[in-house]
């Protein structure tokens, strides 16, 4: 039967949602008119069609991710097949009308949904926007089939909970201006209100398909602007009414009208963190050694403190903040992850920490992402004392005035470190343990100069964007830095293509060393190298890639990681990435980058004419900002590379040399150990020197363990909790448009080439399209052979982001599971300006 909300009597009848809209309505909370089509609809549409016996054939496994994925499948073309009786649709030719005028929003209402200690947040159907009567028979049928998408199995066989049934309700859908959340006990700053919002509908906010505004609300506090003061007033009122903190969904309508939608308990449990792998799986794209882990700990700790004290934060401030970031990374899987939840609980300690917050996100790409999947708690608002905020935007100014000075200090420390490890095999075991500590010192105490870097292509990107924002509008902040990033003067980055260029044009005019490469360069690299450097006639050849690789063989894929072969030692890897270079006759890159800083030129001008002349030389300033800052930061990161692979040879050769004293099995032993282990160790400190070898091989078997899985991209646990089973039970389907966020303008069409990591580059041909998850710089070479680019992570200021707009390669990050859905071998449009990634049907003729 139809429930009006004012008649529900039990939560059996209608489901938690909606009994608690009606116990809202009750409580003369203002609630859109809606009626409910109750349980026994639902249970009569699973009983006639006999599902529970469908269902009860498949099987799931947490262990076995596929599982879940395959079994929503399953029971998605059952209920596609399913009738709905007729019982129902007799009702539905009432309900519409019923709940008021269209269009109307048609919400699960699950029996289990909404508790306490289950709320089932987002992974039930709620469709927008239903018109008419034929689309509300669809859109009833969606939201049954969602009680079994494989999310929600996931998430009840996880949790060990289970849905006991589903009425669906039928509501108007309000005209908002503005909607969002009220957290009445805020995620991180415990009694206070949390509030986070967005113009328009709300929908993609509680879907986490775009970054909020957020608001604190100290409790007992009253904020004077509207919506909000009403809205706080409602928040507390209902947390009192119903027994507890409430997570409160709401609206305001086109005549300033405050609505709730929903409020439901929240999940009671500890405090959670949120962890996500989202730009530093640019720099670690593999699994960490616990060498790597214990660097990068202590590393990034000391690189947000020391960056905070050359910003003028006080000590008091950062002491306060010094668990954070002690723990602002983690690892899952094995992997390196940044830890969310502490880096904004750090940067809440700052002044304007909101506007840092939103600058870091912007710097890593969380926004250009759409905002952490997993649902970012809301930043906290730090108070802000004048005179502090002042000191520190003095510091920061006078910091980034004299950034060319300071990196090339960090240039030139980097240099002598790496002079000072030239002749490692003549060094003693003492000498090796002093570069050790020479790197640790580097890496803890001398890294400001490089992360000041950082913060200026952080704060000018951000400067870029609230400049467009403010006088084009946010779909111009959004598009139109991927064409004014075009062909950044200067940049390192293009040092390897261009190279690599020059190399292949000195063989296409070696005939013999030509064919040679035909032959050999795929099956036999190691017989060509020989082959070059044994026959005087390429001679030439030989003299310039020896250059190339003392000058550029340290820049590989997963050049920090400390496990990965480079180059320089395996120089013949090289010559299969530098053989597709032969067959192109041009444009060269540095042709290509004069044809991108041409557009670049064009959209600059297009802007100036819309601008007024205060603006424009704002504007201006910030993209010069913008451009240079990010010069810089590529100019640190190839000497952080640099520095990394010479660290590197220190700790093989110090492994090298205690195997010959017979204190190790194997010449990587020191990978498993902590940094301050073999510090203890090997200068006489430690408490059980007998077991390192035991505990050394222990780690190795767990390490390749973690390894062979696969993690989610984004996770958030309880503290103190570790994901037991690393698997992500995303639904992934074969839909024939993926969406994501365009960072290189332009359209290619091509041949999707899927990889893992660059040693599958083996046959990648001119114009293939790149799809990986993630880049890094190691990547270059390939991209200039690239038609076009599809990365399911990354960032407007990702280096994978930076290389394709100097290339002109059309680009689209933030692709969820694009690695996974697109298959090599396939045809692919990508269309870097709109984001979008469409799969060509076979034969389909290119448009």
């Amino acid at each position: 039967m139809i429930h009006p909300i004012a008649a529900i009597e039990s939560t059996e009848q209608v489901g938690g949602k909606a009994a608690t809209l009606a116990r809202l309505h009750a409580l003369g909370v203002p609630v859109p008119e809606a009626v409910v089509l109750g349980c026994e609809h639902f249970e009569r549409f699973v009983r006639d069609n006999r599902l529970d016996a469908t269902f009860a054939e498949l099987s799931l496994d947490l262990a076995a991710p596929a599982s879940f994925t395959a079994a929503a499948e399953v029971m998605r073309r059952a209920v596609e097949r399913a009738a709905v009786p007729s019982a129902t649709l007799a009702e539905l030719s009432a309900i519409g009308p019923a709940a008021g005028p269209s269009p109307w929003i048609v919400r699960s209402s699950a029996i289990g949904e909404d508790s306490e200690h289950a709320s089932f947040a987002g992974q039930l159907d709620s469709l927008l926007d239903v018109r008419s009567a034929a689309a509300l028979e669809q859109a009833l049928r969606r939201c049954w089939g969602s009680y079994w998408s494989a999310r929600v199995l996931f998430y009840q066989r996880a949790r060990g909970c289970r849905l006991q049934g589903m009425g669906v309700i039928v509501q108007r859908m309000i005209d908002a201006a503005m909607g969002g959340v009220l957290f009445t006990r805020s995620p991180t700053e415990g009694e206070a209100l949390a509030i986070e919002y967005v113009h328009g509908h709300p929908g993609e906010l509680v879907a986490g398909a775009v970054e909020p505004e957020r608001l604190t609300v100290a409790r007992g506090s009253r904020p004077s602007a509207a919506p909000f003061a009403e809205l706080v007033e409602i928040g507390l009122a209902l947390e009192r009414a119903l027994g507890g903190p409430q997570d409160i969904e709401w609206l305001v309508d086109r005549a300033d009208k405050l609505w709730i939608v929903q409020s439901r308990p929240i999940t009671r449990g500890p405090a959670r963190q949120l962890f996500s792998n989202v730009n530093v799986n640019e720099n670690y794209p593999r699994p960490i050694s616990p060498l790597l882990y214990s660097i990068a700990s202590d590393a990034y700790q000391s690189y947000f403190a020391n960056l905070g004290r050359q910003l003028g934060v006080r000590e008091a401030a950062l002491e306060r903040v010094e668990q954070p970031l002690r723990h602002c990374v983690g690892a899952v899987g094995g992997r390196l992850y940044y830890n969310l939840t502490n880096i904004h609980r750090a940067i809440a300690a700052a002044p304007f920490a909101a506007q840092l917050g939103a600058a870091f996100d912007g710097f890593v790409g969380l926004d250009d992402e759409g905002g952490p999947a997993a649902g970012q708690t809301p930043t906290p608002r730090s108070r802000v004392r004048w005179r502090d905020a002042a000191r520190v935007a003095g510091a920061a100014l006078r910091s980034l005035a004299s950034l060319d000075r300071r990196v090339a200090a960090f240039e030139a420390r980097v240099d002598a470190y790496v002079a000072r490890t030239e002749a490692l095999e003549d060094m003693s075991i003492e000498q090796l343990l002093a570069r050790f500590h020479e790197f640790l010192d580097l890496r803890f105490r001398r890294w400001t100069d490089a992360s000041l870097a950082d913060l200026a292509a952080t704060l000018g990107y951000a400067w870029l964007r609230w400049t467009l924002q403010r006088t084009l509008g946010a779909d111009a902040a959004r598009r139109l830095p991927q064409t004014l990033l075009l062909a950044i003067p200067e940049l390192v980055s293009a040092g390897p293509i261009d190279a690599l260029w020059q190399l292949s044009r000195i063989a296409r005019a070696d005939p013999p060393l030509r064919e040679a490469f035909v032959r050999l360069a795929g099956d036999e690299p190691e017989r060509l190298l020989a082959i070059i450097r044994a026959d005087p006639r390429h001679r030439e050849f030989h003299a310039a890639f020896d250059d190339y690789v003392r000058t550029h063989g340290f820049r590989v894929s997963g050049e920090l990681l400390l496990t990965t072969e480079s180059y320089v030692d395996r120089p013949a890897a090289l010559l299969p990435v530098l053989a597709p270079y032969l067959d192109i006759e041009g444009p060269s890159p540095r042709e290509r980058q004069a044809t991108q800083a041409a557009a670049r030129d064009r959209a600059i001008a297009g802007v100036d004419r819309r601008l007024t002349w205060a603006w424009r030389s704002l504007f201006h300033a910030a993209l010069r900002a913008t451009q240079r800052a990010i010069g810089y930061r590529e100019r640190a990161r190839l000497r952080q590379a640099l520095l990394y692979s010479r660290f590197r040879a220190v700790v093989r050769q110090l492994g090298v040399e205690l195997v010959a004293r017979g204190r190790l099995r194997r010449s990587d032993d020191l990978l498993f150990a902590s940094w301050r282990e073999i510090d203890a160790w090997l200068t006489g400190h430690s408490m059980f020197p007998a077991l390192f070898g035991e505990i050394v091989e222990l780690r190795r078997r767990e390490h390749a363990r973690i390894s062979a899985t696969r993690p989610p991209d984004t996770v958030r646990l309880p503290v103190g909790d570790y994901l037991e089973t690393p698997i992500d039970p995303r639904e992934v389907g074969e839909p024939g448009t993926l969406a994501g966020v365009g960072v290189a303008g332009g359209r290619a069409i091509g041949v999707a080439r899927v990889l893992e990591d660059l040693s599958q580059a083996g046959g990648f041909q001119r114009g293939d399209c790149l799809v990986a998850r993630q880049t890094d710089p190691g990547w270059a070479p390939l991209f200039y052979l690239a038609g076009g680019l599809v990365m399911e992570r990354g960032g407007m200021l990702s280096h994978g982001a930076i290389v394709a707009r100097e290339l002109g390669i059309p680009g689209v990050i933030a692709v969820p599971d694009a690695a996974r859905i697109l298959r090599s071998g396939e045809r692919i449009e990508i269309d870097g300006d709109r984001g979008r990634v469409r799969r060509l049907a076979r034969g389909e003729v290119d448009a």
